[in-house]
């Protein structure tokens, strides 16, 4: 379910994780109960950063970037769409999954900061792994103050370029 207090809810667990807390505190995004109660109370789990970051799309590619990422996906049996729910009530959408291993294609577009959305995917990837998956995200386009919040969040990432060498397990 795509909705606001979703997306201000995985940007604030992204926040928490990176150590990057604000005078915005998580009352003024008009949060769930149970929302705030995680935000203040939740153990998130951290893992070691992987990027694998090499050539960036171009904006056109970019707008396409969940039917790329399928193409190449595809030939390694991963299935469409499954929802997990690491918490009663919070919903995880993975587009792709096979296995316990989930991918999630983000363009980085300018519609949403690059900052915002690099703090949601940090707290995507705590939520993952502390329900056992390991998250891939793969990027579009990225800057270096998004970089530092993926790796200061312990976030598995790489291009597109680079998403048949992670899954080979040969980006180590």
């Amino acid at each position: 379910m795509k909705s606001v207090q979703n997306r201000h809810f995985w940007t604030e667990v992204g926040r928490v994780i990176a150590g990057d807390v604000t005078e915005k505190t998580a009352e003024h995004l008009n949060l769930s109960s149970e929302m705030l109660i995680i935000l203040e109370e939740g153990e998130f789990v951290r893992g070691e950063p992987e990027l694998v970051l090499r050539i960036k799309m171009t904006p056109r590619e970019r707008r396409h970037i969940y039917s790329h990422t399928w193409e190449i996906l595809r030939d390694f049996k991963f299935s469409r769409a499954l929802r997990i729910y690491p918490w009663d009530d919070i919903e995880l959408y993975f587009p792709f999954f096979k296995d316990k291993v989930a991918v999630i294609p983000q363009s980085f577009s300018s519609r949403i900061p690059h900052i915002e959305r690099a703090y949601s995917v940090v707290g995507k990837s705590s939520a993952a792994r502390a329900a056992g998956w390991t998250l891939w995200v793969v990027m579009g386009n990225w800057d270096e103050e998004a970089v530092d919040i993926l790796r200061r969040g312990g976030v598995r990432c790489c291009s597109l370029d680079g998403l048949k060498q992670v899954l080979s397990g040969e980006s180590s």
